[in-house]
């Protein structure tokens, strides 16, 4: 049986983003036509594995990274029923997520499955976007050249042909995570080099098939792998705007460590920053065309739901008669502890 990652494990806490901050933005998908038209896009162009990447992207949040890491045994059980969640050790960072499988996702897989003529209870074990390779350096996570911690005698075992440069930049990246990071040498050439080059060449034919699914469908913003995981949280923000425990719950799904990064992330920020400086702009014009007297005092706006106003107004009509300054005290402190926060 193939072995799993240990999501305990030290080595698999420890992933540095290489990324610079501004050059690799993109934004989630904005508008639900472009979510329809990019699905579409796979479908008619029967790229199934993409197709799949790409609804479980958008309905559970992750990295392309673990997505193609998925196995069927992540989604059900060996008897056949259902997972009610799908419990994962994120690859980038190591930190364990619990998410909720809808039913839409099974839909989803049962219409792959249909289409490329998967029979899933002989697949159990398999990985959903199998690749030999990747197989193969699962296996040998416990192979003795790892405890050799010498990159020398790693290039000639796996006959690699690395220049000099490469074998230089290898052993100053190691040197550099260091301090927080993996402390031994054979760790980090398991964990973070075989790894960036064994999903390498998978991501990239994804992420090469999102973009000009994007560009086909008109999309004029900027689109790659993360745009899925943005989606989900900004959509579901968006689908509960009157529900102040809605941003925690993002930024769990997510398992980031602060709610503003889950804001900044997502897109909410950035909109909201657009919003305020599109505003700003008409100020401004309206001062040069003459008009002075343009501001406003900002009066806090109180968003309450249905039965929670009727409530507060259930309560002032029943105590009719009662001390006027009394009831409206009482009635504001209804408000104020009913009142939704957005």
């Amino acid at each position: 049986m193939k072995k799993r990652m240990n999501c305990n494990v030290n080595e698999n806490q420890n992933r540095y983003a290489t990324k610079q901050p501004g050059k690799t933005e993109v934004d989630p998908f904005w508008l639900a036509e472009d979510i329809k038209n990019v699905v579409m896009w796979f479908v008619n162009k029967k790229e199934y594995d993409g197709y799949l990447i790409t609804i479980l992207g958008l309905l559970l949040g992750r990295r392309i990274s673990d997505i193609i890491m998925f196995k069927w045994s992540d989604f059900y059980f060996k008897n056949g029923s259902k997972r009610d969640s799908i419990a994962l050790c994120e690859l980038k960072t190591g930190k364990n997520v619990d998410v909720p499988l809808s039913q839409v996702v099974f839909d989803s897989i049962d219409q792959y499955c249909e289409w490329n003529g998967t029979i899933r209870k002989h697949v159990y074990d398999n990985y959903i976007f199998n690749v030999d390779f990747k197989t193969e350096w699962i296996e040998r996570k416990d192979n003795l050249i790892y405890k050799e911690n010498d990159l020398e005698k790693w290039i000639e075992h796996f006959s690699k042909d690395f220049s000099e440069k490469r074998k230089q930049s290898i052993l100053n990246s190691f040197e550099k995570q260091k301090e927080n990071g993996y402390q031994e040498l054979g760790q980090y050439l398991y964990w973070v080099v075989e790894y960036n080059d064994i999903n390498k060449w998978q991501t990239d034919k994804y992420r090469k098939l999102l973009v000009q699914a994007a560009v086909d469908s008109g999309i004029k913003y900027r689109v790659s792998t993360h745009t899925l995981r943005k989606t989900f949280g900004k959509w579901i923000m968006d689908e509960n705007p009157y529900d102040p425990n809605c941003i925690y719950s993002v930024q769990r799904l997510l398992a980031h460590s602060s709610m503003e990064y889950t804001l900044r992330y997502i897109g909410m920020t950035k909109e909201k920053d657009a919003k305020y400086v599109h505003e700003h702009g008409n100020v401004i014009s309206s001062i040069l065309n003459g008009n002075t007297e343009i501001l406003k005092t900002n009066s806090p706006v109180v968003t309450l739901k249905n039965e929670d106003l009727r409530q507060i107004l259930m309560f002032v009509i029943q105590s009719k008669g009662k001390n006027e300054i009394d009831l409206f005290n009482a009635a504001m402190t209804m408000v104020d502890r009913l009142r939704l926060i957005n």
